[in-house]
This record gives C-alpha cells, structure tokens and sequence, in this order.
C-alpha cells in the first residue's frame, strides 16, 4: 500500500562543479538530488558536502549501478554502502533505474535495458523486495531512455513500470525526457505511457535535456530542459497533481545561475497551473486549503486518481514538515492502484530463447538465481547483448568474428531499416567507452598531459577491454590501468610511467577516505615528550595518507606539468631523474580537501612506512639504518616534525 506522497518543491541535480556554493550555503533551491555511488566513500569533501547540504533542505539519493534487473541482486557490499549512507544523510527518498548494468561482478556504467517479459518481471519484483528489505524504505524506479526492444517483449514499458511497483510496493520517478526519447525511437505514444502509470505512485520527475541523432534521440542531459518535456511537464502535473521536480544537467554543468533559472522555470510553470506557489509559507500557513479547493476546481485534471481533500491532505503533510509540526516521513497510506499483468503471449518465440541459451558456456558461471528456465534464458540474453556491446570494435567486429552471436541477436533485437541491429548496440557500446574514458582521464591527468589525447585513448580501450570495471562507482574504474600500462612499450622504455599512475590512482582514492578519528598531532605533541620517551612513541597515521617508495623522482615531472609546460618537457625530467639513478618515493596525504605529494628518499619512505605499521620511533629508525646506514638520528626528528607539521598523525 502506497504512503501519502511527499513534496519537495522543485529541485536540481548537485554535481562537482557547485560543491563549493554547497559548503558555503548557497544553494537557493529547493532540494538537491546526488549521486549515491559518488558518496559511498569514507570521508572527504564528498560526505562534507552532502552533510552541509542536508543541514539546510532535503537530500534525495538517486543511483545509477544498482541495476535491479541484472542477473544477479545488488551485492550485498553494495546494499550496505547504500544503507549505511541513508542513514547517515536520511534522505528524503532513495531511487534508481529500472534496467540492468552488472553481470558477474562486472559493472557496464550503463542503463541497459530490459526485456519486457513475465520472466523479467518476476526477478525485477524479486530484486526490489530484497534491496527495501535490506534498506528498510520503499524505493523509488525511474523508467530508462532506450534505443533497442527485444522481439520477445510481451508487456508495455509503462504496465511493466507500474506492475513492478504495484507487486513490490515501490515507487515511481517519472523521468518525461526519457518518456519523450523511447516514445521517438520505438514508436509509442508519450500520453498513453502516462495514462497507464498510477498517479499515487508517481512521486518525482525528471527534466532534462535529449539530443537529436537522426535515426535516434539520445539522452545525454546537457543543455536546457527542451520545450517538449516542458510541455509534457504541464500534462504530467494536470494528470497526477503536485509532484516533487528535478532538473538534470549532467555535461557541461553550467553555471548555478543558469541552472536555477531552470528550476525557477518549473517551479512558474507548476504555480501557473495550480494557481499559487507551491513552495510552503510558513507566515500564512494556508496551503493546504489553497490546494484543496484549486484541485476541486481542477477537478478530473488534478484529481484523476484521488479526491481533492487527498491532495490538500499531501499537502499539508509537507507544510507541516517545514512547519516543525511533525518529523518528515510518510503519512497515512492510501489507496493503490492496480493493474493485472498480461498473460504471457501462446507464441512467446521460445526458440529464440533455446539459441540463446547455448550462446556461451560462460553463462553457468554465473551465481545462480532462483527461477525456471525463462529466467535462465533471460540471463543468457543478456550475457548476449553484454557481449556484443563489450567487443572490442563493436558491431561489425562480431558480424565478422562472432557470425551465432550476430544470428542470434538478429533473432532477439527489434531492428528497422532507418535504426539497424548494429546501431542501436553500438549506442550502448560506445556511449559505456565514452563514460568509462572519461572517468580515467579524471583519475590520472599528468598521464593524459604526458600521452596526449590520442595515445591516452589507445591506452584507455585496452584498459576497458583487459580490466572491466568492478567497482559500482565510476570513480574508481582506475584500478586496472597501472597493470595494463605496465604491459606497454611505454612502460618497458619508461618504467617510471607505472609509478606515475599508481601514483594518481592512490591520490584519486584519498580524496573520500576517511577522515582523522581525532585532532591531528602538532610538533609540540613531540616537544612536551622528554627525549628519553621518543623511542618508544608509536604515531597514529590518519587514513588519507599513503607511501609508495621505491622508484625514481618524479616530482621535477610534477612541476614541468604545473607550470603548463609541453609534456615533452615532463618527459625529459621524468628520464633526468631516471639517470641519475637516485631511488625516491612519493608521500600522499590528504588535508581537508586538498590532497598534496612530495617526493621522499628511500631512508624516509622506510621510516614513514615503519610508523604506518605501528612499530614504534626506534623501529622506525632501525628501517631507515637498513636503507641509508649513515643515515643521522636528527635527520629523522627533523622528517617526524615535517610530517607533524603537515598533519599525518593523530591523537
């Protein structure tokens, strides 16, 4: 039974580019929706953010690697982050996308779409009744752009959408850009999808942007809410009443001026048909009854799937909430629609699934689900189109090598002659490249600067190829490039370059590791000591710090690059300090926000590694005498003091 519906007014998307305006205060909106895979970290700015946020309006939760209709349920590892951050934030509500994106521990970054059959279904339903027994809150689904349909489809997207939420008890994010983008690219009716979906489900939208690709639209979320979802905005609010709205903006994030300019829209647009701001005010405190009679006027529009009282009723739930009346939550259920799913089509093309499920051996390799044979062909499907998508060379490279795998995707895949099989896989395949690419150069920079676009990209697509990513967070897809790069004629004429990248992949990690459990020492935590006690004085490290040793020195290459010098001249520092045959390491470490590095001999790297370990200042000096027998006792209090100075130690 569905929960009296929240409002939260209109919102935006909070993306990196605006976290500083976030710390300080400055979001004069009125809710922000996050990426939840991009907190699930320990601590740093990232959680800082959020927390600052959350202290000043309502935070929704929305994710992209959940991927409920995978063949496996979300981990068990992910549904701990996730609740684990829920209650941490207590967000207004939690969601993500009905589609899948994982298979066999292995993340696409993608929202792939599902066939639209009972089997589908079942394990759908299945999968959402495990992760809001795990979170304990219902959750909220939002409907996928998609650019292919399975010919074994047997139920509408939009009665597909409603009878997952209806036997799961979820809810409902309406994204009508993504309505509008699969009503073009596979023929439907955007108003016939919303008739279908049950109002009191409904209890969020998305705006966005799509772009115009010819064959196809695509979803990309760059650029100003187009007037067409404005339009269907309007229906959407006629047909289900006051319903919580979120403008995305995901590339080229604009400036916050332009972006709120968007969510004002929305907000006139809503007043404009309801006749008043919906945004609570807590001097009159009259909305409910406002509402309530501007939906009795409205009648059949605002009212179609519930009475005018309801909706005052919501309302004045929310008024209450930033009233201080009563704790934001849900209210009193209400009624649920219903629809009663189709059976299941006498001509289901089952031999279509039968091929496929010979597809590849590697499909029992997969943890097994509970369910029937439909279920085990669904998998197989999948793994299909998840291999088409993740060949090297895309769609003609598996019509050349892989002619069953291309016979048998002709069999399963909708086509026509304007939008061909090819295409429409090669839309996923290369927009997961694209995503993926991306994320590496955001982690590793200095190797970008040093190999230039053109390289960089060789390297990135023999890293998606050799070393899938594992991790639900896009930000942490790096973990398989300094093993691929080792691999390379770069590596094996410059085998520094490894160290270069592990050396940024460690600095991207810091940046939400988890805070000091306490104050961090200060030199005079050393100076009230007597000297006799610094043997046996053990330091604490904080989390955010990291030792990499042995190697050469790279911080003349570090500075060639921060004095906006061409990458040859890193090389030729980089290649410098390999002659001169000196070993140094790099110290990493996180203050605040800002993660710093400095290159350190082997003598302190031992020393500072010894400490990390727990042994005790005497210890400490024994491993640096092992690398640098001359090595003077004065020289390590003078690198203790440094280190104390910059904050590696706590209480």
């Amino acid at each position: 039974m569905p929960a009296s519906r929240p409002y939260l007014g209109h919102g935006v998307g909070l993306r990196r580019r605006h976290y500083g305006r976030a710390l300080r205060g400055e979001l004069d909106v009125d809710w922000v929706e996050v990426i939840s895979e991009n907190f699930f970290g320990d601590g740093g700015r990232p959680l800082a953010v959020l927390e600052r946020v959350r202290a000043d309006m309502p935070v929704v939760l929305h994710g992209v690697s959940l991927g409920i209709g995978s063949p496996e349920p979300p981990s068990a590892d992910y549904l701990r982050r996730l609740r684990e951050l829920s209650d941490r934030i207590e967000p207004a509500w939690v969601s993500d996308h009905l589609c899948w994106g994982h298979l066999g521990g292995l993340y696409s970054h993608e929202l792939l779409p599902l066939p639209l059959t009972e089997a589908a279904l079942d394990r759908v339903v299945r999968h959402v009744d495990a992760v809001q027994e795990a979170l304990g809150r219902r959750i909220l689904l939002e409907n996928v752009s998609s650019y292919l349909t399975f010919r074994t489809d047997s139920i509408p997207e939009w009665e597909f959408l409603a009878e997952v939420a209806r036997r799961a008890d979820s809810r409902i994010l309406l994204d009508l850009n993504n309505v509008l983008v699969s009503a073009h690219n596979h023929g439907f009716e955007p108003d016939e999808y919303l008739r279908a979906i049950p109002a009191d489900r409904v209890w969020q939208f998305h705006l966005a942007r799509h772009s115009d690709r010819g064959a196809y639209r695509f979803d990309d979320h760059c650029g100003s809410v187009m007037p067409e979802v404005w339009a269907l905005f309007e229906a959407a609010l006629r047909r289900y009443g006051p319903v919580s709205s979120l403008v995305e903006w995901d590339e080229g994030v604009p400036p916050w001026e332009l972006l709120r300019a968007e969510q004002r829209e929305a907000s006139a647009r809503a007043e404009a048909i309801f006749g008043l701001s919906l945004r609570i005010d807590p001097v009159a405190g009259r909305v409910a009854e406002r509402v309530a009679a501007r939906a009795a006027e409205l009648g059949g529009e605002a009212g179609e799937a519930r009475g005018a009282a309801q909706l005052g009723e919501r309302i004045a739930e929310r008024a209450a909430e930033q009233l201080g009346e009563r704790a934001p939550g849900e209210g009193t259920p209400v009624a649920g629609g219903s629809m009663v799913a189709p059976a299941r089509s006498p001509s289901s093309p089952r031999s279509t699934w039968s091929t496929l499920s010979t597809l590849s051996e590697d499909t029992s390799a997969l943890p097994s689900e509970p369910g029937d044979a439909d279920d085990r062909s669904l998998t197989a499907a999948q793994r299909a189109l998840w291999t088409a998508m993740t060949t090297p060379g895309g769609s003609a490279a598996v019509r050349r090598d892989r002619p069953e795998l291309a016979r048998s995707l002709a069999a399963l895949i909708a086509e026509t002659e304007r939008f061909p099989l090819g295409a429409r896989i090669d839309v996923y395949a290369q927009s997961s490249i694209w995503r993926l690419r991306g994320a590496l150069a955001e982690i590793f920079p200095t190797l970008l600067w040093l190999l230039g676009e053109e390289d960089f990209d060789r390297l990135a697509a023999r890293v998606i190829a050799a070393a899938p990513s594992e991790h639900p967070d896009l930000g942490r897809v790096g973990a398989g490039l300094p093993p691929v790069l080792r691999t390379t004629a770069w590596a094996a004429e410059d085998p520094w370059i490894v160290d270069l990248a592990r050396c940024e992949r460690a600095m991207a990690e810091l940046l939400d590791a988890a805070d000091p459990p306490g104050p961090v020492l200060t030199p005079s935590a050393l100076e009230e000591r007597p000297p006799e006690a610094w043997p046996s004085l053990r330091l604490a490290p904080i989390p955010a710090l990291r030792v990499l040793g042995g190697g050469v020195d790279l911080g003349p290459l570090w500075a060639c690059r921060e004095r906006g010098e061409p990458a040859s001249e890193g090389w030729a520092a980089a290649r410098a300090a390999q002659a001169s045959g000196v070993i140094a390491g790099s110290l990493l470490w996180r203050r605040g926000f800002e993660v710093f590095r400095r290159s350190v001999s082997e003598a302190e790297a031992a020393v500072l590694q010894a400490l990390c370990e727990g042994a005790p200042l005497a210890g400490a000096l024994d491993a640096a005498l092992a690398a640098e027998p001359e090595l003077e006792p004065t020289r390590v209090v003078g690198w203790v003091l440094r280190w104390l100075r910059d904050g590696l130690f706590a209480g």
